[in-house]
């Protein structure tokens, strides 16, 4: 079972709630899943490129695409590609 907690947004210079709305008007295919998959990469990155990501799914053709190969690349991706990013 998910809870709050695990679905809450990571935190950010931006405030959490402008963010949140953000993201959520992304049209994902499924939005619990792209949630979890955005806080899992997050994790991963500076928040100055997490708090960018939101806008630059929104701008993709296929966000839930976009956000599922990042988060691949991300998680998969050697640690100079992860300090590249």
């Amino acid at each position: 079972m998910l809870n709050a907690e695990c679905l809450s947004m990571p935190s950010s210079e931006t405030s959490p709630s402008s963010e949140t709305r953000r993201f959520e008007a992304i049209p994902f295919k499924d939005a619990v899943a792209a949630r979890l998959s955005f806080v899992r990469v997050s994790s991963r990155l500076t928040p100055a490129l997490s708090s960018t990501l939101p806008a630059l799914l929104a701008d993709s053709p296929d966000p839930h695409s976009s956000l599922l190969l990042f988060e691949r690349l991300a998680t998969d991706g050697s640690a100079e590609t992860l300090r590249l990013l």
